[in-house]
């Protein structure tokens, strides 16, 4: 027949293995949710590390202005011999001269 004794040892034996496997998973459950958070801690971090490099990266350099062309002599001596402008009278100068030392326009 069926051996109760048996079965009641088993059915023990196979409870303390439920629970041997609950406790495990538990504590790795514990263990996936510290790392879970760790892993959101360091994701932040790199955000933060990220935006600082980017931050910091460096400028592109400005490019040199390119060299002056080169003026042959006809050019140079047209431009030497242009009209030169009118000379500021006296008052003028006067004028001008009081206008930037105050910054305001002189009345007169």
């Amino acid at each position: 027949m069926v051996d109760v004794e048996a079965l009641l040892r088993e059915n023990a034996a196979q409870r303390r293995a439920l629970e041997a496997q609950q406790l495990d998973l538990a504590s790795q459950r514990a263990q996936i949710a510290l790392l879970v958070d760790q892993i959101a801690k360091l994701n932040d971090r790199i955000g933060e590390l990220l935006a600082i490099a980017q931050r910091k990266q460096r400028k592109p350099s400005v490019a040199k202005p390119p060299e002056p062309p080169v003026v042959d002599e006809a050019t140079k001596t047209a431009f030497e011999k242009r009209p030169k402008p009118r000379a500021r009278g006296k008052r003028a100068t006067v004028f001008a001269q009081a206008r930037e030392s105050t910054g305001e326009p002189s009345a007169r």
